[in-house]
């Protein structure tokens, strides 16, 4: 296929000033050390933001020289897609497509597997149904009242800091004539069990045979911290397909990843036909790179549809496939622009320190290191921040279980919003920030990437705010 030259298809130089970390309201070093969020904001971790801008600067070193930049792009995506498959457990040539932010992955390959819901091969697989698929429905999770599912996720999406060569449109298109449908559950009325129920009802009721396909998108972990039924859900999808539903099933690491044990990554392709991650929130990467596993044959389906013509617009970007994978894509296929790199190399490195980080001679044993001291230190958060009046921390159970490393509680007082809280606790000095609220949630990250703030700052300022806000 045709080399990337973004000279070629006018993509200015990258020239000063590109940074990989924005400045986001005060200097970073007033907010850093009472930091709580995670890193969906991008944050100045030198471990991660230095690769970065060194990428940055490889770019600028490349560019005119289309060979020695298309050598640098395959290098470190496929770097990427290494420490993807180790930290997963993979075979060395398992399908890795890499994306901008986790809802640019999910609205891509949402849509590739409506493309290849049609395929006969795929109602074989699955169903062995005949028919011509007509409808496609997509099942997602919400904990905050309203959401845009994978059909919309284009509309507010992040756009990489550095947008180096990135574009964000256009999406793949759904097959021509395909109508869809959007089925949203709320997080917050139902226990584990409830959500596969739903789950289960969701599907029984949109899927109609063979004439209908769909995909259940699922995160391992809930934005409150919430750990979801996900190898519940697998056997869920296991019994539908036995019933003759065509039903995909596509789990969201994107918050999960780095807040779990080794066990819970291992292999996930044997529960699941997607399985996405990124860098970003627990691991301290930098907004905004994503990356999609998918299984071999649902790939290889998707090309072929598309060698055959039933896709029909430039919707990927270069690189985003391995180096075997995009040889056989068409050339109209691909957008003009290619992954924005420096936050791929980003993501490289955060994915490298946490497979090293912690205590121990295997990842398995870091990773049960590191939790160990992750609920250490929530331990002392949670005491620290429930002495104060009105706090109700949100605690795990059987039927609800938490990661330790979120921190989620409520603020039972008359006249205290979680928003008004938030915006307080970043006012003033010292400057305290949260994570963004979930519903009436205020939420806590404790960092593994970096040092834990001060519990007893957070306390401080925290009850003095509430205090100052509540009219009772």
């Amino acid at each position: 296929m045709t080399k990337f030259d973004p000279a070629k298809v006018g993509f200015a130089y990258p020239a000063h000033p590109l940074t990989t970390v924005p400045v986001h309201g005060a200097p970073w070093h007033d907010k850093w050390r009472n930091w709580w969020a995670s890193a969906t904001i991008a944050a100045p971790t030198s471990e991660m933001s230095v690769p970065a801008k060194l990428s940055v600067d490889a770019v600028r070193r490349f560019y005119g020289d289309v060979d020695a930049l298309n050598d640098y792009y395959v290098q470190e995506t496929e770097y990427s897609r290494y420490w993807i498959r180790t930290l997963l457990g993979l075979e060395d040539e398992t399908p890795v497509i890499l994306d901008a932010s986790g809802a640019f992955s999910s609205l891509l390959v949402t849509r590739m597997f409506a493309h290849v819901g049609r395929h006969p091969e795929f109602r074989g697989i699955v169903a062995g149904l005949p028919g011509y698929v007509r409808q496609f429905f997509t099942v997602t999770t919400t904990e905050e009242g309203t959401v845009e599912g994978p059909n919309a996720v284009k509309n507010n999406a992040f756009v990489p800091v550095t947008s180096l060569f990135f574009e964000q449109t256009p999406a793949l298109d759904y097959p021509a004539g395909m109508a869809v449908s959007d089925n949203v559950i709320d997080l917050t009325k139902f226990d584990n069990q409830g959500i596969v129920d739903e789950i289960r009802r969701l599907v029984e009721t949109s899927s109609s045979g063979g004439t209908t396909c769909g995909v259940i998108h699922l995160p391992t972990v809930s934005e409150s911290g919430r750990l979801m039924p996900v190898m519940e859900v697998a056997d869920l999808v296991k019994q539908l397909r036995s019933r003759n539903h065509n039903v995909f099933f596509m789990v969201d690491d994107i918050q999960g990843m780095g807040r779990r044990d080794a066990d819970s990554l291992n292999n996930p392709l044997a529960y699941c036909d997607a399985y996405l991650l990124s860098a970003s929130k627990a691991l301290g990467g930098l907004l905004t790179a994503s990356a999609c596993v998918v299984k071999e044959e649902l790939a290889q389906i998707f090309i072929e549809k598309t060698r055959a013509g039933r896709v029909v617009n430039p919707s990927v970007s270069h690189f985003q496939f391995e180096p075997r994978l995009e040889a056989l894509l068409p050339d109209w296929i691909f957008k003009r622009g290619a992954v924005s790199i420096p936050e791929i190399v980003a993501m490289n490195a955060a994915f490298m320190y946490f497979y090293r980080r912690g205590k121990g001679d295997t990842f398995r044993e870091k990773r049960l290191n590191q939790l160990a001291l992750v609920q250490a230190e929530r331990a002392k958060v949670v005491a620290a921040i429930s002495s104060i009046r009105g706090v109700k921390v949100v605690e795990p159970s059987s039927s609800r279980p938490i990661v330790p490393s979120i921190v989620a509680f409520e603020i039972e007082r008359e006249g205290v919003t979680p928003y008004a809280v938030r915006k307080a606790l970043q006012e003033g000095s010292p400057i305290v920030t949260p994570a963004a609220c979930v519903g009436s949630l205020l939420r806590l990250d404790i960092p593994e990437y970096r040092s834990v703030p001060p519990c007893d700052v957070l306390a401080d300022k925290l009850a003095r705010v509430i205090a100052g806000l509540a009219k009772d």
